[in-house]
């Protein structure tokens, strides 16, 4: 039964995430520029994905430098689509469900481009 409503609440963020994607799409509102630290925001979205990670299995791991300077850009949009990129990653991958799987998400600066 907990499982149950577990697996519930991780469909329901997933869900959530693709309405906020199709209302961003469809409104069109300018971007927010701001700067944003992009390691803490790859922190702050594998720690709210934790629960939809731990119930497939999927031990995530993050490797981001700290030279990895921060960049203008509306936060918001940059978090939605890091959660896209993460929920396909653990879809489409293969590693998750079946034992215990890892994956390393991270960050490095290389030259005048975030990588």
């Amino acid at each position: 039964e907990r499982l149950g409503l577990e697996l519930a609440h991780v469909e329901a963020r997933r869900a959530w995430r693709t309405a906020q994607g199709l209302k961003l799409l469809l409104e069109d509102p300018p971007m927010a520029r701001q700067h944003v630290n992009l390691g803490d925001l790859l922190r702050q979205v594998v720690v709210n994905m934790s629960d939809e990670l731990r119930l497939v299995r999927v031990n995530l791991g993050l490797d981001v430098t700290a030279t990895v300077p921060g960049i203008q850009m509306d936060e918001g949009v940059l978090s939605l689509g890091i959660a896209s990129l993460l929920g396909a990653l653990v879809a489409y991958s293969g590693c998750g469900g079946v034992g215990n799987s890892g994956v390393t998400v991270g960050s490095r600066w290389i030259g005048r481009a975030a990588q």
